[in-house]
């Protein structure tokens, strides 16, 4: 004889069709104390006739009182106490499950049962018993919990110091953050038209901060004169310009810094020698360099195809991912133009290549890594909140203490988060399975912290007010205050 033990869970239809692939006709079934076969007899009944059905044997077996008492109700014949019962008249119940469904029904269905042929007068109370056996099994499926519960939540907020490393990795204890360098290449091209002689193009234009160092302002004209000492260039100021004076420190007088004035400059004559770098140094007519100097700017071209390498850095970036502010780097790799001096062109066309690079970290990392500085601030019997949460992440810049390049950073990391008291949602399930509304209340009352929780049963249907044993007719909702 072959053992079947079933689980809390198992209902007569699961049960069926585990007994109907034992190849053994004998069957010891061993049912488990609160089983929902006992809910009422008639699952017992199908079980058995479907073994008769098969062939097969089937002994039933559990601990549970009440199951005991149903096992033997189902032993005793039916008829016994009445007169009229003629065993001999009595049809084979039939239990008829549709072909192509294979006990696998996706929704709950009433089984087809022929009921026994009775005399007159002995048919009526059977029909009526299996009614209502049949009613309580149905209304026994329908009961649905819904329970909420509300944690109290504890702030946490925790502000440190980080150092982001491009190609190291996440240490909680040396506090460095896994980063990644981003690299990009660009080019852009303008057209500026030319006078068509054979020195091409115009005249090459762009701008110039001036510094002022005395303290007071300085007034400069239009036509004011700009020297590149280098390649003995000169260019002229495109417009009037007044240069505020210094600023001297008061704690600190040693410190001065400069008036500063940004203008436009153009080349005193035509040529390709005056498309200098940025950051070049000029001296201004008129003027010594302790009193007044000047630094170029990048022209135009150049400068839009920095910004252009630094905003496909960012559209590169994915979803999750994080470039770090401050940390791109974008220069000019080269420079080329359409023609040359001495050559007639109607246009002269600059094309500018640039290359970016920029520090980029990933948020799942940050968040993985926080979790473990902040870990034992966590109180016992407590967990992080997962949705509660608000990261602020600051570069502190490049200084003496301080790195910020395309390759690592230093950041000022502030995390401001929640504690919530830790929660097994499926075993506070099999808590509460089972339970009166009374006794499921005091299970949620006595989980951690909580702010409010509720239960109800719904619909409510008379004898059927506890919690029900299925876990998939449990509706749990935890939340955070």
């Amino acid at each position: 004889m072959t053992k079947l033990e079933l689980e809390v869970h198992d209902d007569a239809l699961s049960t069926i069709n585990k007994i109907k692939h034992l190849n053994d006709s004998g069957i010891e079934l061993i049912i488990p104390e609160g089983s929902i076969l006992f809910d009422n007899i008639i699952s017992l009944k199908l079980i058995s006739r479907a073994a008769e059905k098969n062939q097969k044997i089937i002994q039933f077996t559990t601990n549970d009182e009440t199951g005991a008492s149903l096992v033997n109700m189902l032993e005793e014949p039916s008829g016994q106490s009445g007169q009229d019962y003629q065993p001999r008249e009595v049809e084979q119940a039939t239990l008829y499950v549709p072909k192509k469904s294979h006990f696998g029904f996706k929704k709950p269905a009433i089984p087809h049962i022929k009921f026994p042929k009775f005399k007159s007068g002995a048919a009526l109370p059977v029909i009526i018993l299996a009614i209502l056996f049949g009613t309580v099994f149905i209304l026994s499926k329908k009961p649905v919990a819904y329970a909420k519960v509300v944690l109290n939540s504890l702030p946490l907020t925790r502000s440190t110091a980080i150092k982001v490393k491009s190609g190291g990795t996440s240490d909680a204890v040396k506090m460095e953050l896994k980063g990644q360098t981003l690299d990009t290449n660009v080019e852009i091209t303008d057209e500026v038209p030319t006078t068509g002689e054979k020195l091409v193009g115009k005249k090459a234009d762009g701008e110039a901060i001036i510094y002022n160092k005395t303290v007071e302002e300085i007034k400069l004209e239009k036509g004011s004169k700009l020297n590149y000492d280098e390649k003995d260039l000169v260019y002229v100021l495109s417009d009037d310009v007044t240069v505020p004076a210094r600023v001297d420190d008061l704690v600190d007088p040693s410190i001065i810094k400069p008036g500063e004035a940004t203008v436009k400059i153009t080349a005193a004559d035509i040529g390709s020698d005056y498309n200098i770098d940025a950051n070049e140094s000029l001296e201004v007519d008129d003027y010594k360099s302790s009193e007044i100097a000047a630094k170029t700017l990048q022209t135009k071209v150049t400068e839009a195809a920095k910004e252009k390498a630094e905003s496909d850095l960012k559209f590169k970036l994915g979803k999750t991912q994080r470039l770090i502010e401050g940390s791109v780097t974008a220069q000019i790799t080269k420079e080329a133009y359409s023609a040359e001096v001495g050559d007639e062109a109607e246009k002269l066309t600059l094309t500018a290549y640039a290359s970016a690079s920029g520090l980029t970290y990933m948020e799942s990392d940050l968040n993985s890594l926080l979790d473990q500085i902040v870990q034992n601030l966590v109180p016992q019997g407590h967990v992080l909140s997962e949705k509660q949460r608000e990261i602020s992440a600051l570069p502190l810049g490049n200084s003496s203490s301080s790195i910020l390049n395309s390759t690592e950073a230093d950041m000022q990391i502030t995390l401001k988060t929640f504690t919530v008291t830790a929660v097994d949602k499926e075993e506070l399930k099999k808590a509460l399975a089972g339970k009166s509304l009374a006794e499921a209340e005091k299970v949620l009352g006595s989980v951690g912290s909580l702010s409010t929780y509720s239960i109800e049963i719904k619909p409510v249907i008379p004898f059927f007010k506890n919690v029900p044993k299925d876990l998939n007719r449990i509706n749990l909702e935890i939340e955070n205050e």
